[in-house]
C-alpha cells in the first residue's frame, strides 16, 4: 500500500493597498509621508492629499512615517486609513527671540562648477542627510539663515523634503529639529536650491547637527530617459531631483536605512563599485570623452568619500 503525503504550502496573496494618512490630532492630511514594507527595500510616497497606493503581500508589515510625527506600523491588510501621533520635537534647539541680522558667515561654500556628481533615489523614498559639527559654526552668528542645496533636475520644480536633525553627543542624527519638513523645489538643470529658514530662528545645537533630504516617490517627480548599450536600448525610470556631491577625504554623509529603521554613515561598497563600472562599460558611450569621464568618477568613488553639497548661512 502506497501512502501519499500532500504539502500544503501557504499562498502569499499580494495585493494593491490603498489608503490615506493623517494627523491623529487634527485630521489633516500629511503630504508625501513615506511608506515602506517592513524589512525590505520597497517604498513609496503618498500624494499631497495624503493619499496612498502600494503592491504588497497582505501579511506583511507596512511602516508610516513623516517628520514631526512618529512612525507607525500595520499590517498590510489593515492598512487603509492611517493616523499618525505628532511626535515631540526639540524645542531648546529653537530661539524664542528673534536673532539681530547684523552679521552673517557661511559654513560648507560650494560652486555648482565644482559639483563633481550627483546621487539618486533609485525609485525609493530614500533619505540622506550631512553632518555640520559645533566646530565648524562661528560662535558669533549661532543662527540659521539660509541653506543651499546643489541640485541637478531633468524636469521643472522637481519636489522633495528638507529638514534638519540635532546630533547627539557622540555625532549620530537625534531629534528632529522641525515639526514638519520644509517641501523645496529644484529647478530644471543644475541650480544652487536656497532654502530661507530664518522664520524658525533656529539656534545651531551645541553638539552639532545634521542637513537632511528625502527624495519623494511620487508622478510628478518620475523621469524616463533611455540610452544605447551593448545589448540595445535601455529605458530607466529615476525620481528628480538628484543631489550634487563632492569629492572628500573624511565622511559626512548619511543614510536612513529602512531595513533597520536606523541612520547609518555611509560606507565603502566595493561590490557597488564593480557594478557601477560594469554599467558604465554595457552602456558605451558614443563620445569617448563623456566614457572616460565617467570612468574617473568610478575610481575616484573608491578611495574619497561623497560629501552632499549644502551650504549655510549664518547670522546672529
Amino acid at each position: 500500500m502506497k501512502t501519499i503525503f500532500l504539502l500544503l504550502l501557504p499562498t502569499l496573496l499580494v495585493a494593491q493597498i490603498q489608503g490615506s494618512v493623517k494627523d491623529s490630532i487634527s485630521g489633516e492630511p500629511i503630504p508625501y509621508a513615506t511608506i515602506w514594507i517592513e524589512n525590505t527595500e520597497v517604498g513609496t510616497n503618498a500624494d499631497e492629499a495624503g493619499q496612498f497606493s502600494i503592491s504588497a503581500e497582505t501579511d506583511k508589515n507596512l511602516l508610516f512615517s513623516a517628520i514631526g510625527y512618529a512612525t507607525k506600523k500595520l499590517r498590510a491588510n489593515a492598512a487603509s486609513n492611517v493616523v499618525l501621533q505628532p511626535a515631540p520635537i526639540l524645542l531648546d534647539a529653537v530661539s524664542v527671540q528673534k536673532p539681530k541680522r547684523t552679521k552673517s558667515n557661511v559654513v560648507g561654500e560650494f560652486q555648482m562648477k565644482n559639483v563633481e556628481t550627483t546621487y539618486g533615489c533609485n525609485g525609493r523614498p530614500f533619505r540622506v542627510a550631512r553632518y555640520f559639527n559645533v566646530a565648524q559654526i562661528p560662535s558669533e552668528t549661532p543662527y540659521l539663515k539660509t541653506i543651499s542645496v546643489a541640485t541637478v533636475s531633468k524636469i521643472k520644480g522637481a519636489k522633495f523634503n528638507f529638514y534638519l536633525i540635532e546630533a547627539n553627543a557622540d555625532g549620530t542624527p537625534g531629534s528632529e529639529m522641525l515639526a514638519k519638513p520644509i517641501l523645496a523645489s529644484a529647478k530644471k538643470g543644475r541650480n544652487k536650491t536656497i532654502i530661507d529658514v530664518s522664520e524658525f530662528k533656529i539656534k545651531c545645537s551645541e553638539t552639532g547637527f545634521f542637513v537632511a533630504l528625502e527624495w519623494l516617490v511620487i508622478p510628478e517627480n518620475r523621469y524616463e530617459f533611455t540610452y544605447e548599450s551593448k545589448t540595445g536600448t535601455i529605458t530607466q525610470t529615476s525620481y528628480q531631483p538628484t543631489f550634487g556631491t563632492q569629492y572628500k577625504a573624511e565622511n559626512s554623509s548619511w543614510g536612513f536605512d529602512w531595513k533597520i529603521a536606523t541612520w547609518k554613515p555611509f560606507r565603502k561598497d566595493l561590490a557597488r563599485y564593480d557594478a557601477f563600472e560594469n554599467e558604465i562599460r554595457l552602456m558605451n558611450p558614443a563620445d569617448s570623452h563623456q566614457f572616460k569621464q565617467m570612468m574617473e568618477h568610478a575610481k575616484k568613488i573608491r578611495t574619497y568619500w561623497e560629501e552632499f553639497a549644502v551650504e549655510i548661512t549664518l547670522s546672529n
